[in-house]
């Protein structure tokens, strides 16, 4: 024995030892209004280690390995820490320590009696003792960042320390937490039974519509008698199913056979869905086609029967733009080798219609633009609507606008007739924004992406996301020039006619110039700021959004160190990039996808230009070279177009009739245009402009040939302006101007849907259905999200 001048302590060490009191069936339970101390844990152990009481332990057979016993221990240790609601290390964690305990016991039993009176032993004994006393430390190593009342918190820090704390009734605050939950799992429990009962119902009303239309009267009634009774109470917004009917060839109708390759679907997961819905309503599978073999066969077969029918309903429009573009896309046979596609749209402004989007290969023997014509008029005869385009919209490319082999001249040439020439108005300002942003040397970097904006994006974590304090505005020194003033009033009225209508980096863009140019609505919100996104040089929006946050973000790129991601040399050019961006481009931009407008912004856009000398003579001078090679829309033939536009002054919409009048010649109706290059399929040939041109100046006999293409009755001409609106020939004049398109987008977006399902098609003729039965399902159903119900009409 161990000297001790107290009993109980000797008793105490005694207990360590294995000595004294030896473990009962008390000892099995852990109890107390504290976390268990390591005395409590290491008699449970003890306990259920020892050989000799498993005959006394109801349901234990032998005794257990000490890790078993540890998980028995655990059990009982579990409720403990989980009424203190603190977070317990993991279960292996915690056993690992109870084996630990036993194990430095088994150690200081096996010490021998005339060892034990020595100072170490003395050391090792009350260290233990020390362990046992205190709380057996089960909680996470972070418990206390995890633990939310303060209650819980301050009842821990007194489990580590003196153990004076006990258990109490929870506090209202936890007891409303453990109520909502209690409520919520009650909740859960109901919706489930709720939803059993309906699958249950929907069963029976399935089975009923079967038996109903297999066998008589009585046998439904017998086998009504078999089903199982509903035991659910009535619900006053319950829904209470629907009986169906499924053909037998449901993964052959049509409208499913789209939707699923809209979304899509491969076969495997069509037929394996199909079969799960079937066996979900009660229904046999066995007297439905769902098979892989019959999805597979149905996405061929009946896609190609609803190409057909499509193309037999679709009637063109009296008159249509046609659109074309091509791109690099995968091979149907391997996605890592690429081909030439070109897509091939035709409309107007309310209706498109993707043709079909031909593969091709470029030859030595046949131009590019011999080829693109030859598989643009093969489709528009197949689909019979050649006589009907009247006007062409295509981007600015050599291949398609160059004076000898172009794609503009082929076409024509194929159709024996001249059409109306329509330079994509994004494509052209996309190519005088690159202009100016390569002659402004942003940066000398040849790279494939924009090195600055690359910066902009890898440091991205180090600039502020969200801010709503004073932003830099670089305004230049003639600032308050009666001319900007008014740039950024038309600005801000124009942007707040359309933000509520653009989407995506669009919508964007205009959020960022009314910031930038410090407009009251967006001086009220806070500015967030979005991660750049794409990169590439060809991105002509990362121009535009990337300029502008780091014009708008300077004071805080300026602490970072030089170079992180503007240089000294850089920063004036973005500041001119972005004041000319705000106030000459943003404007000009917004109205660009209005053919009426045409005409009129360009002009506009010219004068602008020329005024902006003043303040900035590099990019003005540049932005004047770069729009004087894209004057498409004011050439004679585009010209009548500006007579419908509201936006033109009356008094210059007078001028333009007067001056279209006077240009009027002998023989009409004037079926060819004059001002061409070449024959009269050439290329267009662009007016000189000068600072005080009006629209009037640049009408001459070709204005005639416009108004031709487009059925255009002159008889408004002689009446004032006033009166055009109760014209019948302007009336319809207007509808007729619908037919011009001004921007190709539609063809870029046949180019997204052929990137998009190439991978889906196993033939050519495939993909083309494909395509055609996703463009229609698009079109009957724009909006998925949206539910279409139909509402029943009782007639009196």
């Amino acid at each position: 024995m161990l000297p001790s001048p107290v009993g109980s302590r000797q008793r105490s060490r005694s207990l360590v030892f294995g000595l004294g009191a030896s473990i009962t069936n008390a000892d099995g339970m852990i109890t107390g209004a504290k976390l268990p101390s390591g005395r409590q844990i290491l008699r449970c152990m003890l306990y259920n280690c020892d050989v000799q009481l498993h005959d006394k332990r109801p349901g234990m057979n032998g005794a257990l390995s000490r890790f078993m016993a540890a998980k028995v221990v655990l059990e009982q240790v579990r409720p403990f820490y989980a009424k203190a609601n603190i977070p317990m290390v993991s279960d292996r964690g915690a056993c690992n320590k109870m084996v630990e305990l036993v194990d430095v016991n088994n150690k200081l039993r096996r010490i021998p009696q005339a060892r034990r009176s020595s100072k170490a032993t003395a050391r090792q004994v009350d260290a233990m003792e020390r362990r046992l006393d205190s709380t057996f430390p089960l909680w996470s190593p972070n418990a206390e960042e995890k633990i939310r009342n303060p209650e819980d918190i301050a009842f821990l820090a007194s489990m580590k320390g003196d153990r004076v704390a006990t258990f109490g009734a929870f506090d209202a605050k936890l007891q409303s937490k453990v109520k909502r939950r209690q409520k919520r799992e009650a909740g859960a429990a109901a919706r489930q039974s709720h939803f059993t009962s309906e699958q249950q119902e929907m069963k029976v009303k399935s089975r009923m519509a079967m038996l109903e239309s297999e066998s008589d009267e009585d046998s439904v009634t017998d086998e009504i008698a078999t089903l199982p009774a509903e035991n659910t109470p009535p619900c006053k917004h319950k829904k209470t199913g629907t009986t169906a009917f499924i053909p037998p060839d449901i993964l052959s109708r049509p409208s499913l056979v789209s939707l699923a390759t809209r979304l899509k679907i491969t076969p495997m997961q069509q037929a394996a869905f199909t079969r799960g819905l079937i066996t979900e309503s009660g229904g046999n599978c066995a007297n439905i086609s769902a098979s892989y073999a019959t999805a597979d066969r149905s996405r061929r077969q009946v896609l190609e029967v609803v190409n057909k029918e499509h193309q037999k309903q679709w009637t063109p429009s009296p008159m249509c733009t046609l659109h074309w573009d091509s791109k690099l896309t995968p091979t149907l046979s391997n996605v890592r080798q690429l081909e030439e596609r070109l897509t091939v749209v035709v409309g107007d402004a309310e209706q498109l219609k993707l043709l079909g989007v031909p593969a091709y290969t470029k030859g030595k023997d046949e131009a590019c633009g011999e080829i693109i014509a030859r598989l643009t008029c093969k489709l528009l005869q197949d689909w019979c609507c050649a006589d009907q385009v009247v006007n062409m919209a295509f981007d600015t490319t050599a291949s398609n606008t160059g004076h000898l082999t172009a794609a503009c001249i082929a076409i024509q040439v194929s159709l024996d007739r001249p059409l109306l020439w329509s330079g994509c108005r994004h494509h052209i300002g996309e190519v005088l924004l690159s202009h100016i942003f390569t002659n402004l040397k942003v940066e000398a970097s040849r790279s494939p992406e924009v090195t600055l904006f690359k910066r902009l994006q890898d440091n991205w974590n180090l600039l502020p996301h969200k801010y709503s304090g004073p932003l830099s505005r670089y305004i230049t020194a003639n600032a308050e020039q009666p001319f900007l003033g008014k740039l950024r009033a038309e600005l801000t009225v124009s942007a707040a006619a359309v933000i509520d209508y653009k989407r995506g980096d669009y919508h964007e863009f205009v959020q960022l110039c009314l910031v930038y140019l410090g407009a009251d609505d967006a001086a009220q919100t806070p500015v967030n700021f979005q991660r750049p996104g794409a990169l590439h040089k060809a991105r002509w929006m990362a121009k535009l959004l990337y300029t502008l946050k780091l014009a708008l973000m300077e004071q805080h790129i300026a602490l970072l160190p030089q170079g992180t991601i503007t240089t000294r040399q850089q920063v004036p050019k973005i500041r001119a990039f972005a004041n000319f961006i705000t106030h000459i481009y943003a404007t000009w931009w917004l109205t660009c996808d209005t053919a009426v407008y045409a005409a009129w912004n360009d002009l506009k856009l010219y004068h602008n230009l020329y005024t902006y000398k003043s303040v900035d003579e590099g990019i003005a001078t540049s932005a004047m070279k770069a729009l004087e090679r894209h004057l498409w829309y004011l050439t004679g033939e585009m010209l009548p177009l500006a007579l419908f536009s509201n936006k033109v002054p009356a008094d210059e919409r007078r001028a333009l009739a007067d001056a279209i009048l006077e240009h009027k010649p002998d023989d009409l109706p004037m079926r060819a245009p004059q001002q061409r290059f070449g024959t009269g399929f050439g290329k267009p040939k662009f007016p000189v402009l000068s600072p005080t041109t009006r629209l009037a100046d640049l009408a001459n006999p070709d204005c005639w040939f416009g108004m031709h293409q487009l059925h255009i009755d002159p008889a408004f001409l002689s009446l004032t302006v006033e009166d055009w609106a109760t014209s019948a020939s302007f009336q319809a004049g207007v509808v007729n101007v619908r037919a011009i398109n001004v921007v190709n987008d539609c063809a870029e977006r046949g180019v997204k849907l052929t990137s998009d399902f190439v991978a889906a098609a196993k033939s050519e003729q495939h993909l083309q259905n494909v395509l055609q039965a996703v463009e229609h399902d698009r079109c009957e159903q724009p909006n998925l999200r949206r539910c279409k119900r139909k509402l029943n009409t009782v007639k009196d």
